[in-house]
């Protein structure tokens, strides 16, 4: 499947990422050592060098990458062997279980059912032998969150599939055309259907409620963001408490995370500490092993000139799939105390990636910060555990309510009564 490519270049995209890896990956001597890497290198040589078609090449470069269990170092696939997602059912993650969200019609009372099985192998299994061996899955949330299991189903299985489920069993065939019944996993309260709107685009929503909370989902750390807030910040400017969304916001850039939090500070602000590797020839070349060092990369950057700064409360809303650049903001938020972070640890994946081009049209990435909290706590793979844990259940999704926005308003309520006292 897909174009070919020739022995040398297969074996060149390989070298890259090995090189890269060796001497830019920032938890390399973390995870791996020289001698293990070099091994592993030598030990996918041949096989890169004899991949059957691109499809394969890629698998390989997958499954290389993913022993090094980081979220900002990858293999990207090419576009034109990327299967599609082309299996009749939805799936996400809720409550530690796996969540039938979309079915064919007729089997509309399976939604909600938890999976157990595929073609009779228990999930875990089933994912141990698919996925885990080619893909970072340290935090579950993250990973299956928006359809991961029902894609892999569609990738690997072919024919007539049979799902296992706490309410029974079902068939569904690969790629066959089947009207679907789905949840929408977009809960609500009904006091935020009546909020006054302000703003909604694909990156920003801003409404004010009837007590002039303003809340500000955030949900993507995109360039346009800081433009489309500060051009709508006049009807916030008077609101007595902020709640900040991110349980969808899974990174972007700094840019934008420094543009919304430079509402709540007016001097320079960490977004916790950052370590690189800086490797020096010279010394090596005098024995010594300057590639073993990690070197403080932090930076307080000034805050912007927004439309107004406001020193009213706080509340950010956080969750399993909150990562990246959106864990900078989280970070950022936390400076002074200045907020208080309510739902779910966050993804537990940040650090500036370094992409290149592969052959054939892929690329890879390799994370060249190790990034920690203030304090220096390691979040990798961890995640950034909020003040305040709360997320919502199954239940939950099932009556369309949203358990941490009623958490973030109760709080933020009695913030705002207890700050205009002072």
């Amino acid at each position: 499947m897909g174009g070919k490519i020739s022995r040398e270049e297969r074996i060149l995209g390989l070298s890259r990422i090995w090189r890269d890896v060796k001497y830019c990956f920032a938890r390399f001597y973390e995870v791996t050592s020289d001698g293990k890497w070099d091994a592993l290198y030598c030990e996918y040589l041949p096989l890169v060098a004899e991949a059957e078609d691109m499809r394969h090449y890629y698998e390989l470069l997958l499954r290389f990458v993913a022993t090094l269990n980081d979220g900002h170092t990858y293999v990207l696939v090419p576009d034109e062997i990327r299967p599609p997602y082309n299996i009749a059912i939805g799936t996400t993650y809720i409550d530690g279980k796996h969540i039938l969200i979309e079915t064919p019609k007729k089997y509309r009372d399976f939604l909600y059912a938890e999976i157990l099985s595929v073609n009779g192998r228990e999930v875990e299994e089933y994912l141990g032998e698919v996925l885990y061996p080619l893909a970072w899955h340290e935090s579950k949330t993250s990973r299956f969150f928006y359809g991961l299991l029902g894609y892999v189903i569609g990738c690997t299985e072919h024919g007539m599939v049979t799902i296992g489920t706490d309410k029974g069993e079902f068939s569904v065939v690969v790629g066959e055309d089947t009207e679907t019944v789905k949840k929408n996993l977009c809960v609500t309260l009904p006091e935020i259907k009546r909020a006054k709107d302000v703003y909604s685009s694909e990156n920003l929503d801003i409404v004010v409620t009837e007590d002039n909370i303003g809340i500000i989902w955030f949900h993507a750390c995109a360039s346009d963001v800081k433009e489309n807030l500060y051009q709508n910040a006049a009807q916030l400017k008077d609101c007595r408490g902020f709640i900040i969304d991110v349980r969808r916001n899974s990174g972007g850039t700094d840019y934008a995370s420094l543009a919304v939090a430079s509402l709540f500070f007016k001097h320079p602000i960490t977004e916790g500490r950052d370590f690189v590797r800086l490797i020096n020839p010279w010394e090596a070349a005098h024995g010594g092993d300057s590639e073993r060092k990690l070197t403080d990369n932090t930076t307080k950057p000034d805050a912007f000139e927004p439309p107004f700064h406001t020193d009213k409360p706080v509340a950010v809303l956080t969750g399993g799939i909150t990562a990246s650049a959106a864990e900078s903001f989280l970070l950022m938020m936390k400076n002074d105390g200045r907020a208080v972070l309510i739902g779910e640890r966050s993804a537990g994946t940040n650090g500036m990636p370094l992409v290149q081009s592969l052959p054939g049209g892929g690329k890879y990435a390799v994370c060249t910060q190790k990034c920690l909290t203030d304090d220096m706590v390691d979040y990798n793979n961890v995640g950034i555990k909020p003040d305040i844990e709360c997320y919502i259940t199954l239940r939950d999704y099932e009556n369309n309510y949203d358990r941490v926005m009623a958490e973030g308003l109760s709080y933020i309520r009695n913030r705002c009564e207890n700050f205009s006292q002072i």
